[in-house]
């Protein structure tokens, strides 16, 4: 599990510079899922690593909710998970929490 970005005192992840670069570094140290804040997520989906799942976040709590997800070998919630060769597309809401995909 690895990730970026950069989080205000409210909670929201905003982007970061260099993230192809923090990608591949995340893949060959082993990581097999990705938090992408979600300005990123294009940048991000066109330079993933083949194996990388990228799971797009938008704040604190939807990355804490995906995470709690992910550990329990379920999917980041309500499936918004961008997968290199399989994609979903969906959009949910959960507690003021809004989740979207990466898609490719």
């Amino acid at each position: 599990m690895a990730g970026t970005g950069t989080i205000d005192s409210a909670g929201e992840v905003g982007p970061i510079g260099g993230i192809r670069y923090k990608l591949i570094a995340a893949s060959e140290a082993g990581a097999e899922t990705f938090l992408v804040p979600a300005q990123n997520c294009d940048e991000a989906k066109q330079n993933a690593p083949d194996g990388l799942r990228l799971v797009k976040v938008d704040n604190l709590p939807g990355a804490v909710d995906s995470l709690e997800s992910l550990n329990t070998g379920g999917d980041a919630p309500a499936a918004e998970s961008c997968l290199q060769k399989r994609v979903r597309q969906s959009s949910s809401t959960s507690s003021s929490v809004a989740y979207s995909a990466c898609t490719r």
